[in-house]
């Protein structure tokens, strides 16, 4: 592909609120989701069911859930990134049949944000659903006595924290989404050699 045909401008007056919008919906609706769980794993472990076990009883083995939790969370965060450098990436526009054809630079444009946006659905998938388990293990703990002997089971609410740090770190904002055009796409092409 030329890199003459990779325009800054193009993007630029892609970056509407109407295009933008999907994006940051996305972002906050799986954030909102999981703070709302977290809100409801707080309510409810506050409140212990009346036949809950005793602290001193093993009901639920939420060690080894732990444990499992911590390598599911480790391979979705790798695959996340994985998935997210495959799909926001300059040779995806090159191994577009489409955009072979495409004379405009609209339509250049066009496809980065779609990458865009198909990259951040899909990061924020593997983030939301290692969040969950998480706080559903939290969750388990609470309603079978065990988070008061076993305060460290709140550590499963870790993944929750990382997709709260993701979002505020990459909200897209105008700029942050131009900077990762320019980043992965432009600077692709500029410098490649």
């Amino acid at each position: 592909m030329d890199a003459n045909r990779i325009n800054l401008a193009d993007f630029q007056q892609l970056l509407t609120r109407k295009n933008l919008l999907p994006i940051q919906i996305i972002q906050l609706g799986i954030t909102a989701g999981c703070t709302v769980f977290l809100v409801v794993v707080l309510v409810l472990t506050g409140k212990r069911s009346v036949g809950a076990v005793g602290a001193g009883e093993n009901a639920f083995p939420i060690d080894i859930l732990t444990l499992i939790h911590l390598g599911l969370a480790l391979t979705a965060y790798a695959a996340a990134i994985g998935m997210y450098r495959f799909l926001v990436n300059p040779k995806r526009l090159a191994g577009s049949m489409y955009l072979a054809n495409q004379p405009d630079h609209a339509a250049i444009a066009e496809k980065c944000l779609s990458l865009i946006r198909t990259g951040t659905i899909l990061r924020f998938a593997f983030l939301e659903g290692v969040a969950f388990f998480g706080l559903i293990l939290c969750l388990l703990a609470g309603q079978n006595g065990l988070l008061e002997a076993h305060p460290e089971y709140w550590l499963n609410v870790f993944s929750y924290l990382v997709l709260l740090l993701v979002t505020l770190a990459t909200f897209a904002t105008r700029d942050r989404v131009e900077n990762l055009f320019i980043n992965r796409f432009l600077n692709a092409y500029l410098y490649r050699e």
